[in-house]
């Protein structure tokens, strides 16, 4: 795993060539804080193809799961039209 390093907000306004530069060459990924705090972070680009593509995944995946709930919910609401008619008829 690549390592984690932490610069100030304030530091990385002077340096942001060179701290850029050394993430894509290292793969190191930067924690960048701002009064102690965590602001963001700079990761190499690879990493962010990856989260963008684990994301992309995770849409795929909650948009077939919300495609099986309503194919779910419309067998029901079938069976419930059939089950009133069946009353009916009786």
């Amino acid at each position: 795993m690549a390592a984690l390093i932490s610069i100030t907000l304030s530091k990385l306004r002077r340096r942001l060539g060179h701290v850029a530069s050394r993430v894509n060459h290292t793969g190191n990924r930067v924690r960048i804080l701002s009064h102690g705090k965590n602001l963001a972070a700079l990761v190499p680009i690879s990493d962010y193809v990856a989260l963008e593509e684990a994301d992309a995944k995770s849409l795929q995946y909650k948009e077939y799961q919300m495609a099986e709930q309503m194919q779910r919910w419309s067998e029901i609401k079938k069976n419930i039209a059939l089950e009133r008619e069946r009353e009916r008829d009786v």
